[in-house]
């Protein structure tokens, strides 16, 4: 690797802490991985430069204009031509930047008088790393034309060090459900239908249900209890995680709007401390959520097919469920699989 010398690297990318959302933790993530490669302490200086963009074309320059490697969190800000002495370029791919639509009209238009120029772009990069299958198979319907050399399914990860299999059991009789979501308030994350589904949980198991969510949203049943985590920190929001017994992401496919979901970080959040999630069967969520594995997966989102989850769990399954839920994370989606991952592309 660079004969043993830290490559030179950039990356770019919207989010970025103290901002919050899926991009700013995926740069925490690439960034806790390079830290690995180069077995350099957490605390240690970063011997590479982190680029934050606002709008790929208002993209400010690098302080410094030779790199060996670029990495783009967020495949846009290629549309910018960087000057940095022929590095090689790597950029991620996520779901929705591929769609070509937008509810924004200007966006819109601008997306697809892009398309081809996008497409000529990343053709050009040493490596694609999509997050998920449906990613990569949704650009190639879009007229991309994919080259397996130069184009990598990498499904994503999440920081695991340090965190541990937290105890929770099957609630008894007199005792409440807990679950959580968090996720933008966005139509497509469907906020709407995760309170819909608490709903249908109470009136099933017959048990008062509370819903940790960041949204503050009016429950219409008085067996579900709606308490906002909006602008939660992330210490707090971990420790909820640990203290529900599912998760729920139950997003829709709004792909003709500009919007799907590539794979669902949030699942990953919580089952890091073995917390399994309820996801819809929309964009790359089954890639991330194996039915049965670490959760379930709603082919629609009704009080039959809710039903059929509830029966499927008692209190020994469900303690089996959360161990399997935090193996498979562990061993399947660690900053220390991306480590290795990231080590092989920058030889």
């Amino acid at each position: 690797m660079m004969q043993n010398k830290i490559p030179r690297i950039l990356i770019t990318t919207p989010d970025y802490p103290p901002q919050k959302g899926g991009l700013a933790t995926f740069s925490c993530n690439l960034e806790q991985a390079l830290l690995r490669i180069f077995d350099l302490s957490k605390d240690a200086v970063r011997p590479w430069q982190v680029l934050v963009w606002n709008k790929w074309w208002h993209m400010p320059r690098p302080q410094q204009q030779q790199f060996d490697y670029v990495f783009h969190i967020q495949a846009w800000s290629q549309m910018r031509a960087l000057q940095v002495g022929g590095a090689k370029q790597i950029a991620f791919f996520h779901g929705s930047e591929l769609t070509f639509h937008s509810p924004n009209f200007f966006w819109n238009q601008l997306k697809r008088l892009l398309k081809k120029f996008f497409f000529k772009k990343i053709a050009s990069n040493t490596y694609n790393i999509f997050i998920s299958q449906f990613t990569q198979d949704f650009i190639t319907r879009q007229g991309f034309q994919a080259d397996f050399a130069r184009d990598v399914i990498f499904h994503n990860a999440i920081q695991c060090q340090g965190h541990e299999l937290a105890k929770l059991d099957w609630p008894q009789e007199n005792e409440s459900f807990k679950f959580i979501c968090v996720a933008r308030d966005v139509p497509h994350k469907n906020l709407a239908g995760v309170l819909s589904f608490c709903q249908y949980w109470c009136e099933i198991s017959g048990r008062q249900v509370t819903l940790y969510m960041t949204k503050n949203m009016l429950s219409t049943s008085p067996g579900v209890e709606v308490v906002s985590i909006a602008g939660i920190s992330n210490e707090k929001r971990d420790k909820l995680y640990q203290e529900c017994h599912f998760n729920l992401l139950l997003s829709l496919d709004h792909s003709r709007q500009g919007f799907f979901e590539g794979f669902g970080l949030s699942c990953l959040e919580a089952a890091s401390f073995g917390t399994p999630s309820i996801v819809s069967s929309s964009g790359g969520l089954p890639e991330n959520v194996h039915d049965g594995i670490n959760g379930f997966v709603l082919p629609e989102l009704s009080i039959s097919q809710v039903e059929k989850v509830f029966k499927r769990l008692d209190a020994n399954n469900y303690t089996e469920l959360r161990g399997r839920t935090f193996s498979h994370t562990s061993e399947n989606h660690s900053v220390d699989i991306w480590a290795d991952f990231l080590k092989a592309l920058l030889k």
